[in-house]
């Protein structure tokens, strides 16, 4: 993995007398992809721009005109990436210390800026999805936590969570939303496939899981065509 960082401004040795006139130092370019984020490669749906995580950063390229900007709010590494249908929103977690709660953060893609978070996942949050008419933001927790969550992003509230797996089923590792329905993803992993249907009233997510036999499986990437 290469990571360059170009920084312009004067360099100031701690020891040296601080000039207060002087600007703080500015990141104006990266050179560099980790590649050990799931998914954490997208084009946007103008398909000018470019994103991906660059350790506690996420940095948005402009393919066309070769610019850069960054949005900083992550305390750590960025584990999952997500990008709304319509193009306006960002979404993106993180991994924290042991035994701590980890963020969700929502973005503004135009206005570059965070929308809100939220705090609920433990550890490590795993995948992140939109519902096709951005109304909903679906997240996943890692092995320590192994909740799904639905945030209401219209109203900036948490509806409901579930764990994703229970009893002897295997792990989820990956969700994915359908590209009609709001109200529908998926979950996939290590020997489980689960579709999910978002009771808004009751404010549950109720599972069915998908019968595959004899098959086992430990299914890595989903693609949802209803």
């Amino acid at each position: 993995m290469i990571h360059i960082s170009i920084l312009i401004d004067s360099f100031k040795d701690k020891n040296d007398d601080i000039d207060e006139s002087l600007p703080n130092v500015e990141l104006i370019s990266t050179i560099g992809f980790q590649g050990n984020i799931k998914h954490g490669l997208i084009v946007h749906p103008d398909k000018i721009h470019l994103l991906y995580g660059l350790g506690n950063t996420i940095v948005i390229k402009d393919i066309l005109h070769k610019k850069e900007c960054f949005l900083n709010g992550h305390s750590n590494s960025i584990t999952c990436l997500a990008v709304s249908k319509n193009g306006h929103y960002i979404a993106s977690g993180q991994e924290t210390l042991m035994n701590y709660k980890t963020c969700v953060i929502l973005w503004d893609f135009h206005d570059k800026k965070e929308i809100d978070r939220y705090t609920i996942h433990r550890v490590k949050v795993l995948s992140l999805s939109f519902s096709p008419n951005d109304r909903y933001l679906f997240s996943l927790g890692g092995e320590d936590d192994g909740n799904i969550v639905c945030y209401n992003i219209e109203d900036r509230k948490l509806l409901c969570g579930l764990p994703a797996t229970t009893g002897k089923e295997g792990r989820a590792n990956i969700l994915k939303c359908g590209n009609i329905f709001d109200k529908v993803l998926v979950t996939g992993g290590r020997e489980t496939l689960k579709v999910w249907y978002l009771n808004n009233f009751n404010k549950k997510l109720i599972p069915e899981s998908v019968r595959m036999g004899y098959i086992k499986r430990e299914i890595i990437c989903l693609e949802v065509r209803f």
